[in-house]
Parts: C-alpha cells; sequence; structure tokens
C-alpha cells in the first residue's frame, strides 16, 4: 500500500495516508508511523481523511493532548466512546462524509468548539448536544436530520451553524441563534 510517513519531531501536523492510499483492508491497515520519531505528548493536528478506515484507529488513543482531529472521508460507520475518551483538549473535529448515524458518544467532549457532521447519515441530534458548552461551529449541512432538538438553543457560544434545508424548525433555530448574537453583539 502507497502512504507517506511524516517525521513530525518539531510539527504538529501528521498525516498518516495519504488520499491516493492502495489499501486492501483497512481495517487490518496499520498506521506505519515510525514511533521513535513521533512525539505523542505535543502532536496538537492528526490528520486522517481519505483513509478508508472503517471505524477510527485504537492508535490514535494515545494522542491525549490532540486539538484537533480530522477523519473526513472514510467509512466510519460507528463511533466508540473509548476512541475519544482520553481526548481532554480536542477543540475540533471533523467525521464529514462518513456514514455515521450516532453520534451520541461525541457528547462527552466538553472541550469541542467546532464539530463537523456534513454529509454523515445522522438523522437526528441527542438532547444531550447541551453538553457541548463550548461548541462555536455545529455543521449539519447535507445530513439526514429533520428537526433539531431545543436544546441546541442552550448553547450560549454558538456563533455559526450550517443547515441542510430539510429541516422543520430551521426557521426558529435559526432566528433564535441569531437573536442572541444581536444580543452579544451589542
Amino acid at each position: 500500500w502507497k502512504g507517506e510517513r511524516v517525521n513530525i519531531q518539531g510539527n504538529f501536523k501528521l498525516r498518516l495516508l495519504d488520499k491516493n492510499a492502495d489499501i486492501d483492508d483497512a481495517n487490518k491497515a496499520k498506521f506505519f508511523v515510525d514511533m521513535i520519531t513521533l512525539d505523542i505528548n505535543t502532536t496538537k493536528i492528526l490528520e486522517i481523511d481519505y483513509s478508508k478506515f472503517n471505524s477510527l484507529p485504537k492508535e490514535i488513543r494515545q494522542f491525549k493532548n490532540l486539538e484537533i482531529l480530522s477523519a473526513s472521508n472514510n467509512n466510519i460507520k460507528t463511533i466508540n466512546i473509548d476512541d475519544l475518551a482520553s481526548f481532554k483538549s480536542l477543540k475540533y473535529l471533523n467525521l464529514n462524509y462518513n456514514p455515521i448515524k450516532d453520534i451520541s458518544s461525541l457528547m462527552n467532549l466538553t472541550t469541542l468548539e467546532t464539530l463537523n457532521l456534513g454529509g454523515t447519515n445522522v438523522n437526528r441530534l441527542p438532547k444531550t448536544i447541551e453538553k457541548l458548552e463550548k461548541l462555536t461551529v455545529l455543521d449539519l449541512f447535507d445530513t439526514k436530520i429533520k428537526e433539531l432538538p431545543n436544546e441546541l438553543l442552550n448553547l450560549k457560544n454558538l456563533k455559526e451553524i450550517s443547515l441542510s434545508d430539510q429541516l422543520l424548525n430551521k426557521k426558529k433555530i435559526v432566528a433564535t441563534l441569531k437573536s442572541r448574537n444581536n444580543r452579544s453583539n451589542k
């Protein structure tokens, strides 16, 4: 299989597999990062986009200080709460264009500021979304969501939300968020 190795000593960005990776069985694929050159304690950004993963690799749990995780355009269907439990500093999570349906395991990521779920199969937001108190950006464009929970309005820091047109209560949510933003800008 083709991929690229990146020595990230002194850097904070790592790309594990390129988008043209030729992998027969991505579930059995192992990270081929030289762990000797990789400082898992200082890595802040991890991109595993276009890597054909069916789930978040267990190896990423070692990156305890991640602030940005991008895993878009894979084949991730479910996210295990254990996959994310070690991320106490995660601010940005990009899961765009994965066939994920259930995102309830994400609700414990209380440091999240940006959550990208565009192009996923998510059909509802859990009411526990209000746990994501620091969330400022929420991308739900091109999802299966038809209605948003009222608990979304409890997110006082939410400044930007991307929504699909099929939402039944889109006008109410947008009006409330605009009103809140207007008050905070005064």
